[in-house]
């Protein structure tokens, strides 16, 4: 029975007050259907400021779990904030049986449809399908044809479906290649179950977790006969994806290695996953990356996406794909006039999921009903790509009627017309008030190996506040979870909660990926250059902030060692002093190749690549860190030298929070043995760079001030004074930031966290440990210096004994850092390359 308006909250009345016939809550006799009755009965009476405090309480669950996608419109590929309406779409489970059995229908088809189009080609070949409307689509790829068998399989589905003018569900498109939305569906599902518990569980809800188990039990039927034990991985075409989040939080979930293509390779006709601990052999790849870009060998070969060889594989049977590569084809909508023929024919079957009245216009006769309905008919291409209009791209529904006559006229086997659907509405919360906004559902359907689950469910997606017409791409708008109400409550699961799984994937070794490791690697390098920069350019503005000289003056007043440094360590070649505005420009400036900015940038991008690895309280500071780099570079008031302090100090302490937070939160698992080995590489680096070029001869006499200088750089101004309470000098100074492995930023006590996080490395991996034996020799030199040594430092041989010994620990930590990558990253199929052994420098002249 259905509920009447009137005994409904009063803003519920109001929402239907404006809501037009056609909307999800109204039932066909004028009430409200009977599951958004029981949701409105258990939310109760909701006040203004409730439905406020919804809506923001769901924004910052998004904002703090970093749920986003990216668009390519967007500057500098920016991230976006997922948006979820906290009131769910409702639906019956009657209906819901009758959108099941429709999807299930609609795959048996399409899987047939496919295996004959990269097959026999018998409905060609019978006119039940224009040759033209299949060979000329892009998503029929010649080299997919003549495939085995089990290579057409569709091991996943997505239908967008929107309520048709009978009130019946109408199924408006097939997402078959790389079905989006998934990821979303679970990550909906988990902030609406923290909003309101009470009520998934007094509805009766049907919970997600037993299809995503399906899902991942069905993946693993798929793999080669052969294949004991099958890894499944999934293939993702990198951060920049519009859906990227959604991929690592799905693999993550499902309890897969997210990969890119260069993860993967070909060897011995088989696929094999680069990992920290080797090459791991691949049974099955679920992909995100679309058909073309699959295999640069055999397909788009300016892809860098996919793996070289593929199909080559998939040939010999020697791995599977979810979902098949060729799919892409019946995403046609020009394949809607033809289906009902087909279903009737090959099932024996009507449509049960109706869809929109189409024309393809390859026909004539179709053709000119189209041209002369053109202002009535939606007009889309075959494979929804856009049509030129004088110099820039558009849909065809944006172009103008003569244009788009015209490009029917010139290529009418690429246009199809279809019939108008007036969407059903959905309330959305805008603000604090209910507003009704067209909707579609993605509704999903998974093989558990044994047959085929829906999704209880689906992705769906509301016109946001301010559009009026329902987004045309998945990622944009506002979306709903998607409640279906059980006959009895199920049981709470969660594939989080499996022990065993977890338990796996710790003893999995191939955990990290080569290009995962690597952007950790760079990730903790990038880190460490900036703030070894922000560090320098604080003390040398500082020396300016002593000084008189104003900041318009063309040379500074710092001490020329440190100018020095600050310029070797940003990559600039000058050798005096100039003006503030280089200063400034080290510190802020985009263009500035050397400086924090461009640092930050590509450590943001490093840290972005390998997201899954942070949690949302470090994930925060590195959004934090960015939004103040981008933030300095903009603001046209940080043009003093105070301006300037202030940023960098804030930087510093963003930084340094960082580096706390990795200490503090992340496993010491290989991925941490990298990150730090990447960020004592560079710190290393860095300090080397200064410490060699201030005290080189042409750096001059520093004296106290610059050793000042360099204890405040290096973070060891505190310690020394509390060690020696007495004015700097070389001797001591050397010392402790050097040889004193108490300090823990000297030189030794890098090295030896290096050599350590290389030999916990090694041992994770399996690999022998010879890039730590060369940092060992590096500490058993430093350890070989006593206090004559350091005293002697007045004397300039001595000086140039230790900047020889300084320049050749240097040498040994890029070479380092170039064995990591080889050895790690590339596994190049060549010999390990030796790395010269340490020397440690003669105290005589002559030998210098």
């Amino acid at each position: 029975t259905t509920t009447p308006i009137s005994s409904l909250p009063h803003q519920w009345q109001d929402y239907l007050s404006r809501a037009p016939a056609k909307d999800e809550m109204r039932s066909p006799d004028g009430g409200i259907r009977p599951a958004w009755s029981q949701l409105i009965a258990t939310m109760g009476e909701l006040s203004d400021e409730r439905l406020a405090q919804l809506d923001a309480t769901a924004n910052r669950l998004f904002r703090d779990n970093g749920a986003t996608f990216h668009m390519h419109s967007d500057a500098d590929h920016g991230a976006r904030p997922w948006e979820l309406d906290p009131i769910p779409l409702m639906i019956e489970a009657a209906e819901w049986s009758t959108i099941e059995a429709g999807i299930r229908q609609r795959v048996r088809l399409l899987q047939r449809i496919l295996a004959d189009l990269l097959g026999p080609q018998t409905l060609i070949a019978s006119g039940w399908l224009p040759q033209e409307l299949v060979l000329r689509h892009p998503g029929f790829l010649r080299p997919c044809t003549h495939m085995p068998e089990a290579s057409h399989h569709l091991p996943l589905y997505g239908g967008d479906l929107a309520r048709g003018p009978d009130g019946r569900m109408w199924l408006i498109n097939d997402r078959v290649s790389t079905p989006p939305g998934l990821g979303y569906v679970l990550e909906n599902r988990t902030i609406l179950a923290e909003l309101f518990p009470a009520g998934i569980r007094e509805l009766q809800v049907n919970r997600l977790s037993e299809p995503f188990r399906a899902l991942r039990e069905g993946l693993t039927a798929m793999a080669p006969k052969d294949h004991p034990s099958p890894r499944v991985v999934f293939l993702t075409p990198g951060p920049y994806s519009p859906a990227y989040f959604e991929h690592a939080y799905l693999a993550a979930y499902l309890g897969y290695t997210l990969v890119q293509g260069d993860d993967l390779l070909v060897r011995d006709g088989r696929v094999w996953l680069k990992s920290l601990g080797g090459l791991q052999a691949v049974s099955v790849i679920m992909r995100r990356v679309n058909d073309a870009f699959c295999d640069p060998l055999e397909l788009r070969n300016d892809s860098q996406l996919g793996v070289s060889g593929l199909l080559e594989v998939l040939r010999r049977g020697n791995v599977a794909l979810a979902n098949p590569i060729g799919s892409h084809v019946l995403e046609n909508p020009g394949l809607f006039p033809f289906l009902n023929r087909i279903a009737n024919e090959w099932l024996g079957e009507e449509l049960i999921l109706p869809h929109a009245a189409s024309w393809w216009c390859g026909h004539s006769k179709e053709r000119n009903h189209v041209l002369s309905h053109l202002d009535s008919l939606m007009i889309k291409t075959i494979d929804r790509s856009l049509i030129r209009v004088g110099n820039r791209w558009v849909q065809p529904t944006a172009a103008p009627e003569a244009e788009l006559r015209s490009a029917i006229k010139q290529q009418p086997w690429r246009f199809v017309g279809q019939e108008r659907i007036s969407f059903s509405t959905a309330p959305v919360l805008c603000g604090s008030r209910l507003e009704p906004r067209e909707m579609t559902l993605r509704a999903f359907l998974i093989d558990n190996g044994n047959g085929y689950q829906a999704l209880p469910g689906g992705l769906a997606r509301c016109a946001g506040s301010g559009q009026r017409d329902l987004p045309s791409t998945t990622f944009d708008g506002v979306c709903k979870d998607t409640w279906v109400l059980a006959e009895r409550q199920a049981r709470f699961e969660s594939l989080w909660q499996e022990r065993h799984e977890m338990v796996r994937q710790k003893a999995f070794t191939g955990l990290y990926t080569s290009s995962g490791a690597e952007n950790l690697f760079w990730t903790g390098r990038y880190a460490e250059r900036a703030s070894s920069l922000v560090r320098t350019l604080r003390v040398v503005l500082r020396q300016e902030e002593k000084s008189a000289t104003p900041a318009h003056a063309t040379m500074i007043d710092c001490d020329l060692g440190l100018w020095r440094g600050l310029m070797r360590q940003s990559g600039e070649s000058g050798t005096k002093p100039t003006s503030f505005t280089l200063l400034r420009s080290l510190a802020t400036s985009p263009d500035q190749t050397g400086g924090v900015y461009a640092a930050i940038t590509a450590f943001s991008r490093a840290a972005f690549s390998v997201r899954e690895n942070w949690s949302n309280d470090t994930w925060r500071i590195i959004t934090r860190i960015r939004d103040c780099s981008v933030a300095a570079a903009k603001n046209d008031e940080l043009k003093d030298l105070r301006g300037q302090l202030d940023h960098l100090d804030e930087l510093l302490m963003l930084l340094q929070a960082f580096s706390g937070q990795c200490a503090d939160s992340m496993t010491r698992t290989e991925g941490w043995h990298i990150l730090e080995i990447g960020r004592q590489l560079e710190r290393g680096q860095m300090m080397l760079e200064l410490l060699r070029t201030a005290f080189a001869p042409e750096s001059g006499e520093g004296g106290v001030d610059r050793l000042d200088a360099l204890l405040e750089v290096h973070g060891s101004l505190i310690s020394y004074r509390r060690a020696y309470r007495s004015t700097p000098d070389m001797p001591t100074v050397m010392d402790l930031l050097l040889a004193q492995d108490s300090n823990p930023r000297s030189l030794r006590s890098l090295l030896v966290q290096v050599h350590d996080r290389l030999e916990g490395l090694a041992t994770s991996t399996q690999r022998p440990s010879r890039l730590a034996s060369n940092i060992g020799e590096c500490v058993k030199a430093l350890d070989s210096f006593d206090d004559t040594d350091w005293n002697e430092l007045r004397e300039d041989v001595a000086q140039a004994r230790v900047l020889l010994y300084l320049e050749q620990i240097q040498s040994t930590l890029l070479e380092t850092g170039e064995g990591l990558s080889h050895d790690y990253f590339n596994h190049a199929n060549t010999r390990s390359r030796a790395i010269s052994p340490f020397r440690i420098p003669s105290p005589h002249l002559e030998e210098l």
